[in-house]
């Protein structure tokens, strides 16, 4: 009986010792991981400073989570955006007059709905008038073809968010742009837009990735890229403390949104089934619909002739080939311009020089004036 004891004693003991050993490990591993973080990765790549700054200086009363009512995430559609009647609020991708232009349009009125990223939103220009939705709204209205048809109107509503990709685009459609009973949609196109979804919302420096699995925590209006599964409490702690933490939280809600919906970086098929089901959208409402895509003017390369890895050549053909499919028009900015870095923004960054100039927002304009006339001559 005391063999039996003594070797139950000395089997406790080896556990603990085995327990003691693990946890020790784990805190070197921990330590070691936390060293290089800081040392070696820049959390700037990821996320806007500012973040980080407030929360370590906040208290605890200042972090909340997000209220259901007036906040929403939907990993289906990668939107983050506040309610207002259940819709976005409009200003977030809009920006035309609203105390103009009703929902209810009518019948001598010819209504042209643009969908689209930043080019839409007029990125690369400074005046107002240099966008190339501005400008394609005076050539049309200059050039009085409408009313030859029997309009006393045109009017183009640009529906424009920075960085938002076409998967998102067919949700502010749905949600918002439809109802607006358009005759013409327009989908400007970007090669991004095959990209990994990105907020509206600007709490990150570049892509924002957020699992609804996530508590989706508030740091005044600004969102709280957290731990997933963890509580309030906990990610607050780890947060404010530990870069290793963060970088952990980034990688991990990229994982969880990315395997979910299946949405990989150089993968068409959810933004080509987005297109799809744009046109269907624009089909049982009565509207045309066609496509054009805004090449980026690349610094470094001209991204019409780029054929090395996916995007360029591979994908404007094969987005001309779905366009060909659907039996809608596409335009291409390559076949317009022969550099398309000659028509790139002066005004930039150079890192997020891909947007046009106003010369470059002016044959844009020009190409789809004469695609709206062609459009509406066919009805």
């Amino acid at each position: 009986m005391e063999e039996k004891n003594k070797l139950s004693k000395e089997m406790v003991e080896i556990f603990l010792k085995n327990i003691a050993i693990f946890l020790l490990t784990v805190i070197i591993v921990f330590l070691l991981a936390e060293l290089i973080v800081r040392l070696f990765y820049d959390e700037g790549q990821n996320y806007r400073q500012g973040i980080w700054d407030d929360l370590r200086s906040a208290a605890d009363q200042e972090i909340k989570i997000a209220d259901s009512s007036k906040h929403y995430i939907n990993e289906k559609n990668g939107l983050i955006y506040r309610l207002a009647d259940d819709r976005f609020e409009e200003n977030e991708f809009g920006s035309f007059d609203r105390a103009k232009i009703t929902k209810e349009k009518d019948r001598n009125k010819y209504r042209v709905v643009v969908l689209g990223d930043s080019f839409t939103a007029g990125n690369g220009v400074e005046k107002e008038e240099d966008k190339y939705v501005n400008q394609l709204a005076k050539i049309l209205k200059e050039g009085d073809f409408f009313k030859k048809l029997g309009y006393s109107e045109i009017e183009i509503l640009p529906f424009g968010g920075a960085g938002i990709n076409s998967v998102q685009e067919l949700v502010v459609l749905k949600e918002m742009a439809i109802n607006y009973n358009p005759d013409l949609i327009i989908l400007q196109y970007c090669d991004n837009d095959v990209g990994p979804m990105l907020s509206p919302l600007d709490y990150n420096k570049e892509q924002f990735y957020i699992s609804s699995k996530t508590k989706f925590l508030l740091l005044g209006n600004r969102i709280v890229p957290s731990l997933p599964y963890l509580s309030k409490n906990i990610n607050w702690f780890l947060l404010k403390n530990s870069a290793f933490f963060r970088f952990v939280s980034y990688k991990l809600n990229i994982i969880l949104v990315n395997s979910k919906n299946g949405i990989l970086y150089a993968s068409t098929k959810p933004s080509f089934d987005a297109v799809t089901e744009m046109n269907k959208i624009a089909k049982e409402n009565g509207a045309k619909f066609l496509i054009m895509n805004f090449v980026p003017a690349e610094l470094d390369q001209n991204y019409c002739e780029y054929v090395k890895g996916f995007g360029g050549k591979k994908l404007h053909e094969a987005l001309r080939q779905l366009a060909q499919e659907l039996g809608v028009p596409f335009y291409n900015m390559c076949d317009y311009v022969e550099n398309i870095q000659r028509i790139k923004s002066r005004i930039e960054p150079e890192i997020y020089s891909m947007h046009y100039n106003e010369e470059g927002y002016r044959i844009a304009a020009g190409v789809l004036a004469k695609a709206v006339e062609e459009i509406m001559l066919k009805k």
